[in-house]
């Protein structure tokens, strides 16, 4: 990014700011204003715009607003310390606020808030019944957005779980992405639906600031660029760079197959993501060429995770993990799990890789080898499948502890 580029960008970033602060001033001055409206908050007379990602130990699916899968927390020892039941299968990722609190989606149509040192239930809220994929995401002012039947976004208080607002759009199937929360506050999230809306919405207001209609199904958790863009692929094979302003389409990328992985940014900037023609693709952020892409035998769901060593880790439904060099699209290793992998690698900050297959088991991998640490695996009480027992995304505490959930409706913790 040159002088000219970076002094545009900033001067698009201030002028958004100053459009957020002007519109709470409006609702501040309108009659029945409380002093708590949305996010921005009153105290002692003083007004705070709470804006951004929560700065927690996992604020967001993978991570953050790259979609790195990185954590602070180091190694875990692979022993249970708690588990959770509700009445449906956990398909989304949890996610940690700055207190320590969990927070995930199940099947059963709740999302459910946690004590992270016993699991103890502090609040859940119907969000409607649906086959929810889509894992919350923190702001910094803890309150909590995701997606709900019908793609209805809801902004809910992290402390007690009361709505804040929801916001409804024009489609009208069971499930929405994964949102994301940008550095000004903007809520970026997608749906299902005939017309395959993305949308960005205004965290401070609620307001709609842009619509792109992508024409198929976003099951993608968008990404965030240093330069504002905004990447999201969906099932009519297309990955999307979009004006994080305008949602106007910068360029896009098609694969050789739907996109329900999650692109994932390197500091440099490159996108990395998987798709149903069984490639991890890596493509420049700024044009969209393609520089590499990597085969494997089978499909990819999985969202690739990033090191900071230059290693991309990723499944796929050939039953392996692979490690890849970011640079040259080699491979470093890859490791059998013994079954299908659907779920998203995450990456301690000591370099331990976890990820669960569908076979209820979870590993915990040499980052650099590909040697298995440990594995925990999922007592099978009954006459269910093994292959009904799949687990979902992990996150990763400050502490080292794992929180995933799973086909057999419980949350663990593994310490």
């Amino acid at each position: 990014m040159n002088i000219i580029q970076i002094r545009n960008y900033h001067h698009k970033y201030i002028i958004k700011i100053l459009i957020n602060i002007l519109i709470c001033a409006l609702i501040l001055l309108s009659p029945g204003c409380g002093l708590i409206h949305n996010h921005m908050i009153i105290n002692n007379n003083k007004m705070k715009f709470v804006i951004g990602l929560a700065k927690s130990p996992w604020p967001k699916y993978q991570a953050d607003i790259r979609n790195s899968g990185l954590g602070a927390g180091k190694e875990a020892i692979g022993k249970i310390k708690w588990k959770f039941k509700t009445q449906g299968h956990i398909l989304s990722s949890p996610v940690i606020g700055a207190n320590g609190t969990i927070y995930f989606t199940s099947k059963d149509g709740y999302i459910y808030a946690l004590n992270n040192s016993n699991g103890n239930l502090e609040w859940k809220c119907n969000i409607g019944y649906t086959t929810n994929i889509s894992s919350p995401a923190i702001g910094v002012d803890g309150t909590i957005y995701v997606g709900g039947k019908n793609c209805t976004l809801y902004a809910l208080n992290g402390d007690n779980g009361h709505a804040y607002w929801k916001y409804k759009t024009n489609d009208n199937e069971l499930w929405m992405s994964s949102p994301l929360i940008g550095k000004d506050g903007t809520i970026y999230i997608g749906c299902s639906g005939i017309s395959g809306e993305f949308i960005a919405i205004n965290g401070i207001s609620d307001q709609l600031m842009w619509i792109f209609n992508s024409i198929g199904d976003i099951f993608s958790c968008p990404a965030i660029g240093s330069d504002e863009t905004v990447y999201v692929g969906n099932d009519t094979d297309y990955l999307f760079a979009l004006d994080g302003m305008t949602g106007k389409v910068k360029w896009k990328f098609r694969f050789g197959g739907t996109a329900e992985s999650s692109p994932a940014i390197s500091s440099d900037g490159i996108i990395y993501i998987g798709s149903m023609d069984h490639y991890l693709y890596a493509v420049n952020g700024n044009d969209g060429k393609l520089l590499w892409k990597f085969k494997t035998y089978d499909k990819i769901f999985s969202s690739p995770a990033i090191s900071p060593k230059g290693i991309i880790y990723f499944g796929s439904t050939d039953h392996y993990i692979y490690a890849i060099y970011a640079k040259s699209g080699k491979m470093l290793w890859k490791y059998e799990t013994g079954d299908k992998v659907f779920t998203s690698p995450v990456i301690s900050s000591d370099g331990a890789i976890y990820v669960g297959g569908n076979n209820g088991v979870l590993c915990a991998l040499n980052g650099l080898n590909g040697k298995l640490i440990w594995k925990y695996k999922i007592k099978i009480t009954n006459k269910i499948p093994s292959r009904n027992y799949a687990f979902g995304s992990p996150a990763i505490g400050k502490n080292g502890t794992i929180y995933v959930g799973n086909w057999d409706n419980y949350l663990y913790a593994i310490k």
